[in-house]
């Protein structure tokens, strides 16, 4: 992929992320999230933490067993934010 799609696809990723995560609360939070799903997204046949961490620049094994197993955040307003945001996309479609 080319470096202008890639900055692209940061750019939109980020203004996604940005209203979706939002209800975390607290910045670190938000930040291991976007870290975690970015993580997910890339390529690579495990998604545990170890692995997940070995493709992430910057990534912090500790930090993200700690952002997945123990950090409180709203599941439930993340979750709708993400259904109207699906809703949204679809109509567009």
């Amino acid at each position: 992929m080319k470096a202008q799609k890639l900055k692209d696809l940061e750019r939109r990723l980020s203004c996604f992320l940005q209203e979706l995560l939002e209800p975390m609360g607290r910045k670190e939070r938000r930040h291991w999230a976007r870290v975690y799903l970015e993580g997910l997204l890339l390529d690579g046949e495990r998604k545990s933490i170890e692995p997940l961490a070995a493709r992430l620049a910057g990534a912090d094994v500790q930090a993200l067993r700690q952002f997945v197993g123990q950090s409180p955040w709203a599941v439930a307003e993340v979750g709708r934010r993400l259904a109207l945001k699906m809703v949204d996309l679809l109509a567009e479609a």
